[in-house]
């Protein structure tokens, strides 16, 4: 396994101070599991953490969440962005 250099960190760094959410795993915590299957199956529960987690602090309205469609990496599925009407 080739780990991640400094600059690859500075630059996740980078992106979190941004407010993205960014997650990594690395090729021995993802075994032999296909990366962009994680990858999909993170995006689709993602949505479902966001929602969870912006009710129980009430910061967040229905207009602050996105609609726009997201492509899935591997499998050219799109998804509707959750959003509470």
């Amino acid at each position: 396994m080739e780990p991640l250099t400094q600059q690859e960190w500075e630059a996740l760094a980078s992106i979190r101070a941004k407010n993205y959410a960014v997650v990594v795993f690395n090729p021995e915590e993802i075994r032999n599991a296909a990366p962009n299957r994680i990858q999909d199956a993170l995006v689709e529960s993602g949505w479902e953490i966001i929602h969870a987690l912006n009710s129980e602090d009430n910061q967040a309205t229905p207009q602050d969440r996105p609609t726009q469609r997201r492509e899935l990496a591997s499998r050219g599925i799109k998804t509707q962005a959750w959003r509470q009407s």
